[in-house]
């Protein structure tokens, strides 16, 4: 391959290595000096390593006590959400089977030097479709005597969910690595 870039291109004062000259890479069109310039200047920047940097003696620091917490507050909107045999009158006639809801959560993670915590609780509050109490009609109230329908004002049912899971880790509570698996046999 040296033979044919040296046929290709015109022969220079540089001689390709498989000829057997010291020099190692051919430049063509490069001095010689500058080169050799070169090659003094970055080489401390080439022969440096990371067992050249300082050394900080001492033990390593210990992990705080909560590694991640994360708290989180949501705001929803479901307009259009049903719930199976929750229906209002229109005063049209028509059935309304939407319901809106609006939900509000709190859910609130952390890892800690000994396992983790997640904790969420959420309240959802209903339109006058899912009303709370019983409703003579959650759509309108129907007078007989004028013949005038007026919208009920049926209050929304409120639902609360929550829920709490914590772990412990036994090797981080006894400082041990006794409760760790080794070989186990998948079946």
């Amino acid at each position: 391959m040296c033979d044919e870039l040296n046929v290709r291109r015109r022969r220079t004062a540089c001689q390709c290595k498989s000829r057997g000259s010291a020099r190692a890479k051919c430049f063509p069109g490069i001095p010689l000096g500058a080169a050799a310039f070169c090659l003094a200047t970055f080489s401390s920047v080439w022969l440096a390593s990371a067992a050249d940097l300082p050394v900080k003696s001492g033990t390593v620091p210990d992990l705080p006590f909560f590694q991640l917490i994360d708290d989180r507050v949501t705001f929803s909107w479901m307009p259009n959400g049903t719930i199976p045999g929750e229906y209002s009158i229109k005063p049209n006639g028509s059935v309304d089977g939407t319901t809106a809801k609006t939900a509000y959560s709190f859910t609130h993670f952390d890892i800690w030097q000994y396992g983790t915590n997640l904790f969420s609780v959420s309240m959802f509050k209903s339109d006058h479709n899912a009303p709370a109490n019983p409703c003579t009609n959650a759509g309108v109230v129907y007078n007989p005597g004028t013949g005038v329908s007026t919208p009920a004002n049926c209050g929304g049912a409120t639902e609360v969910y929550g829920f709490f899971r914590s772990t412990l880790g036994w090797n981080e509570l006894f400082n041990t690595k006794a409760f760790t698996e080794i070989g186990r046999a998948h079946v």
